[in-house]
């Protein structure tokens, strides 16, 4: 089923959507929307309404299915603690 990942960058949003099949990843759509400064900082949303407004253009220029969405902040703060082993 088709999977879509939003990476939530200091500036702008990168939305990939793909899907995999028979081991085979297919991306589909890769777009960059550029955001205000502001936006985020440090890793924290600091202004709701520039996100929303660039998934909302995303969504306007690509069509993207939203049903599936993973969410990737660029936080070093996210990272501490989290090391787990990643199967082959």
């Amino acid at each position: 089923s088709m999977q879509t990942t939003i990476y939530l960058g200091s500036d702008a949003i990168q939305i990939l959507q793909g899907d995999v099949r028979s081991g085979k990843l297919t991306i589909s759509k890769h777009l960059t929307v550029e955001m205000g400064p502001g936006a985020m900082i440090n890793g924290v949303i600091t202004n709701e309404d520039m996100l929303l407004d660039a998934i909302d253009q995303a969504d306007e220029a690509g069509d993207i299915d939203l049903h599936s969405t993973n969410l990737v902040i660029n936080s070093s703060l996210i990272v501490k603690g989290a090391h787990r082993a990643v199967p082959p």
